[in-house]
């Protein structure tokens, strides 16, 4: 799966994150790392005025959603990164930028939703409510693919 995502965002033009909770802050590590490499990552968590603006003015569960119909495109891809894989924000942006990009989803416990939605799914098995567990391996992940990606740079 490293491989499969690794050749994705070799092909892709941005990168969006988004997540909720310890995958949020998953989501700025990883844009972090894939900017060393010249990656253009965008953590969509990071930007605590669009988010309670979206979620005050619409709904919390657009606040992704809402970012990407300004920003996503063709060429684009989404990284869905979430324990459970069933959070109604995360379930709608991804629901939108299937209709333009690829998806990609890192999910625990037992995939939920985004497992079914994502186009490439790197689902790492946990019990229900292991969320550090989940959050740990998802972490592993994106490093493992940031080590690929700056090998090949």
């Amino acid at each position: 799966m490293i491989e499969q995502i690794v050749n994705v965002l070799n092909k892709t033009h941005y990168i969006y994150l988004i997540g909720n909770g310890g995958s949020a802050s998953t989501c700025s590590h990883f844009a972090n790392d894939l900017t060393k490499y010249e990656y253009k990552a965008i953590s969509l968590t990071d930007n605590a005025a669009i988010i309670t603006r979206i979620a005050n003015d619409i709904s919390y569960e657009d606040i992704f959603k809402e970012q990407l119909k300004v920003l996503f495109a063709e060429d684009d891809v989404l990284i869905a990164i979430s324990a459970s894989g069933n959070s109604p924000n995360l379930l709608k942006a991804v629901e939108y930028a299937n209709t333009l990009g690829l998806t990609i989803a890192l999910v625990g416990f037992d995939g939920g939703q985004l497992s079914k939605m994502c186009k490439v799914v790197v689902h790492t098995p946990t019990k229900v409510g292991e969320y550090e567990k989940a959050e740990n391996m998802h972490l592993e992940v994106c490093h493992a693919v940031a080590v690929r990606l700056g090998e090949q740079t």
